[in-house]
């Protein structure tokens, strides 16, 4: 991104994650918010991130339980509808941490390091 980066507004910053994202992806969110100095569209797409991170573990969990296989009702195996949400769902997400300049996911584990490019870390 060649365009200077803004300073959080104050208000944004401590309001926390959004509450309908799961607890990994809040925990994400406001570490990324706490590490780096974010705009209001850059907060929006790491918001959109963390959605797209939970529809994606959802549509894995699904996957795990039922299959990757289903037979439908005349006994022909067909992929399974939650294949179609995890791949979308992947490959958004791969294009939105693009977008906002990330090099990596969102850690499953929140010792993991971030890595953002042309970023300025918050002092």
């Amino acid at each position: 991104m060649s365009r200077p980066l803004r300073a959080v507004d104050a208000t944004r910053a401590t309001a926390g994650a959004p509450a309908h994202l799961s607890e990994p992806s809040r925990a994400w969110y406001e570490r990324v918010v706490g590490e780096w100095e974010l705009g209001e569209s850059e907060l929006e797409l790491l918001r959109l991130a963390c959605e797209t991170r939970d529809r994606y573990d959802e549509a894995r969990a699904l996957l795990d339980a039922e299959g990757l296989v289903l037979r439908d009702r005349f006994g022909q195996s067909k992929a399974h509808p939650a294949a179609a949400i995890e791949r979308d769902a992947r490959i958004a997400l791969v294009r939105v941490l693009r977008e906002l300049g990330l090099e990596e996911p969102p850690p499953v584990a929140p010792s993991e390091p971030l890595a953002l490019r042309q970023r300025t870390r918050r002092r």
